[in-house]
């Protein structure tokens, strides 16, 4: 029935590795490609739910849905690459745990929280 409508299709799920105890490196090391990608889509899609709230819909009308749907996106989008836009910038420390900043704020000591001071 999946191979009429997508004949191109292709099934990204698991495989076992192990088998009587003879590891199969080539499967293991597909099964690592397919678990680094879907980490990427469920980490964006865990935000879109738990950051900006859209587990569920809040309007009536595909429209309102779909124009809502389309700013969080963008939203996660901005939240997922922030912490690199601020360090590119300069306003947040790499390292905040250090006493000393490395980046080029020129800040003394590190503070309590993870913006250098300026």
């Amino acid at each position: 029935m999946i191979r009429e409508h997508a004949p191109k299709a292709r099934d990204f799920v698991n495989r076992r590795y192990r088998h009587r105890a003879v590891v199969d490196e080539v499967e293991r090391a597909k099964n690592r490609t397919k678990s680094k990608v879907r980490a990427r889509v469920e980490h964006a899609i865990g935000g879109i739910k738990r950051v900006f709230g859209f587990a569920k819909v809040r309007y009536r009308g595909l429209k309102k849905n779909t124009h809502r749907l389309l700013v969080t996106c963008a939203l996660a989008n901005l939240f997922m690459v922030c912490r690199h836009l601020l360090l590119c910038h300069g306003i947040m420390c790499p390292q905040p745990g250090r006493h000393t900043c490395s980046h080029r704020c020129g800040a003394k000591t590190a503070p309590i929280t993870p913006y250098c001071r300026q």
